[in-house]
């Protein structure tokens, strides 16, 4: 049994040091988190998800059931992997994810794209100040030690990050368009939304579940955009339960 754990934009895998940590305790699981700037950067971001499901096949083992876990723009990654995978795959774990980041007529509960145009034009001059104002939204006002925390603990390497890496993710998010895939993907699913989330509305959580075939939700409701951090809770146990239950299911299908 092997989870595959995809960070979201703008981070990288240390995000889910706590989550993964507290897993692989209770669980007995491996999770591998890999940072995607080292797999993706020289990549166009439509040839991420071909890429990130090619490396997947050869770092897991074919007689072992995968479970794939994304959070935010790694939920987009990981939704949009699942098809490409096939039967290697065998549960899906979307972490405040959705099918379309980007406002429109049809999707109006999506950011508004001008807001990702203003901060691709910024981070040339202005990138610190650019994710600073992205961290903040990560948390729900009420979370003022969870921001603290994160400025003093990550932040200091985040703000190193590639300003070309950053852009090609602002580019994923307003180009991406998932909404036709949820409906083939067969294998069990659980979706986690913060209710208090500002950087993906809980509605898109919802819509998202509701497409998926095999799909459960649960909506936490005093969580923002980054449910697990430094805290993971209750989602160890709702986390480690879903990845038990993938397992005796390939199991009991042989």
């Amino acid at each position: 049994m092997l989870s595959v754990w995809l960070h979201g934009w703008a981070t990288d895998s240390r995000v889910f040091a706590p989550l993964t940590g507290a897993l692989s305790a209770s669980t007995g699981t491996p999770c591998l988190h890999p940072n995607l700037a080292g797999h993706l950067r020289l990549e166009r971001p439509e040839r991420w998800a071909t890429v990130l499901a090619g490396h997947l096949e050869s770092v897991a083992p074919a007689n072992e059931p995968l479970v794939l876990a994304g959070w935010s723009l790694g939920a987009m990654l990981a939704l949009e992997a699942a098809p490409l995978l096939g039967d290697r795959l065998s549960g899906l774990i979307l972490l405040s994810g959705c099918a379309r980041f980007i406002r429109e007529q049809s999707n109006p509960s999506g950011q508004d794209p001008r807001a990702l145009h203003l901060m691709q034009r910024r981070l040339p001059g202005s990138a610190a100040r650019v994710l600073d104002d992205f961290y903040d939204n990560l948390f729900s006002p009420r979370q003022t030690e969870h921001r603290q925390r994160l400025r003093e603990e990550l932040e200091p390497a985040w703000l190193e990050q590639d300003k070309a890496w950053l852009a090609a993710g602002l580019e994923y998010l307003l180009r991406t368009d998932l909404r036709p895939l949820p409906a083939g993907i067969r294998v069990p699913v659980l979706a986690l939304h913060g209710a208090a989330d500002r950087v993906i509305a809980p509605q898109l959580g919802r819509e998202l579940a509701r497409s998926l075939p095999a799909a459960r939700l649960i909506e936490l409701e005093r969580e923002g955009h980054l449910p697990f951090w430094p805290r993971c809770g209750r989602l160890t146990d709702e986390l480690g339960g879903f990845i038990a239950d993938v397992e005796k299911l390939w199991r009991d299908n042989g």
